[in-house]
Formats: structure tokens, C-alpha cells, sequence
């Protein structure tokens, strides 16, 4: 990463900025994003999900996301003046992963009520909340 890139200068971003991370991201990971969204101090948005890098409107099994449309909404607002609705929204949207899958939107980040869960290994390469007694 060159030195003069903006990571290393996020205290000086005023600009309004939406940020995009997916789960599934192997070239970035989604701590990147998620990161710099607590760090930046200007007016935000970020939208997380099941995708690969760059690609939330193809994701497979899905949801595929029209962030083409949030975008537009985004810029319409900030660099046009238009009243899209988008700074009604809560700032975050993010798809919750699991058998009950949905989206949901948040106004902080990490979310203060999350339950973290620490996975250990066991044979034949399984993750557990039990450790492994054997």
C-alpha cells in the first residue's frame, strides 16, 4: 500500500462516504471497510453482505443487492441536492447471515448488542462453541 494513500489518512476524509463490504471478500475483507467507517468523521453510510469483492449485485445464493440504486440515491444527494431520503435511512444495512437470513439496519457499528461466540477446532476440521475434551 503506498504511503500517500487515503488508509493512512482517514482523519483527514471530510467527504460524505458510503462504504461496501462483503463477507465472502478474500481480496479486502470486510474489516477493512468496517474499520475505516468507525474512523472516518463525516457523513456515512456503509452496507455489508454475503458477497465477494465487488460484487454485491451478483452474490450467489443471493441476496443480490441494487447498490447501483443506493448509490445513485447517495450522490444525488450529496453532490446534487437532491432529497432522496437516503440520510432518513439509519446509516447502516447489513444482511444478517444464518438459516434466518434477513436485512437489517443499524445505527452503530459494531452493534452493541451482538453475542460473540469463540469456535474451536475439533476432529475432522469442525469449529464448536465446545472445546474439545479429547
Amino acid at each position: 500500500m503506498r504511503e500517500g494513500a487515503a488508509l493512512f489518512r482517514l482523519d483527514n476524509i471530510k467527504a460524505a462516504s458510503y462504504f461496501i463490504a462483503g463477507f465472502r471478500d478474500i481480496d479486502t475483507f470486510p474489516d477493512g471497510p468496517l474499520a475505516y467507517y468507525n474512523e472516518i468523521k463525516c457523513p456515512k453510510k456503509l452496507l455489508v453482505g454475503p458477497w465477494k469483492h465487488g460484487l454485491p449485485d451478483s452474490s450467489v445464493p443471493g441476496p443480490n443487492v441494487d447498490y447501483l440504486n443506493e448509490m445513485f440515491r447517495w450522490f444525488d444527494y450529496w453532490l446534487k441536492g437532491i432529497d432522496t431520503g437516503i440520510m432518513n435511512e439509519p446509516p447502516i444495512t447489513i444482511r444478517v447471515q444464518g438459516p434466518e437470513s434477513k436485512w437489517r439496519y443499524e445505527n452503530e457499528w459494531p452493534v452493541a448488542r451482538r453475542k460473540e461466540t469463540t469456535f474451536y477446532l475439533h476432529p475432522g476440521g469442525a469449529l464448536d462453541s465446545k472445546l474439545y475434551e479429547g
